[in-house]
C-alpha cells in the first residue's frame, strides 16, 4: 500500500486492482388502494397481498383517528403493478406521491417548521405578520377579485 502512496505512476507498482462494490437493492415502488373493508386487519391483508410481492402495508387514519379505507402498499419489484387481487375482489393500484414538506412558520417547502429560520408569514396573503392572520381567506379573495377587476 505505501508503495501505490509513494509511487509517481500508477503503472509502475499496481499489478493489479480489487474493486468491493455493494449492491443495494431499492426500496420497491410505492402505490395506494381504496375501499379495502375496514374489518380485514394489517396483519391478514400483508398475508393475502405477499403473493404479490407486497413487502409493507399501512391503513391511513381519518381525521378522528379512526382507520380508513385507503392502505398504503410497499413493493419489493421496482414496477408498479395496475391492480391487486385480495380474496375475489380486484383493486386498482394508484401511484403513491407523498405530500411535500412545507413549514408553516415561512410557508415555504422542503423544510418543516422546527429546522425554519425565515420569518413567520401568513398563509393567505404571505405578507409577514407577528403570529396573526393578516385577513381571512374569504376576504383575501375578494380583494384579490377587485384588484384583478380594476388593477
Amino acid at each position: 500500500m505505501r508503495q501505490l502512496l509513494n509511487s509517481r505512476f500508477l503503472s509502475d507498482s499496481v499489478t493489479s486492482v480489487q474493486i468491493v462494490t455493494s449492491v443495494v437493492q431499492p426500496a420497491g415502488d410505492k402505490g395506494v388502494i381504496y375501499r379495502i373493508p375496514i374489518d380485514l386487519t394489517d396483519e391478514d391483508l400483508l398475508e393475502i397481498l405477499k403473493p404479490q410481492k407486497v413487502t409493507y402495508i399501512q391503513r391511513f387514519k381519518n381525521k378522528d383517528s379512526s382507520f380508513s379505507t385507503t392502505v398504503f402498499l410497499q413493493f419489493c419489484s421496482p414496477q408498479l403493478p395496475t391492480e391487486v387481487r385480495v380474496g375475489y375482489l380486484l383493486f386498482k393500484v394508484k401511484s403513491y406521491i407523498p405530500k411535500p414538506l412545507r413549514s408553516f412558520n415561512c410557508n415555504r417547502f422542503e423544510h418543516v417548521a422546527v429546522n425554519c429560520r425565515g420569518k413567520k408569514r401568513c398563509s393567505n396573503c404571505v405578507e409577514s405578520t407577528n403570529g396573526k392572520y393578516a385577513l381571512p381567506r374569504q376576504k383575501m379573495s375578494k380583494l384579490y377579485r377587485r384588484a384583478q377587476r380594476f388593477g
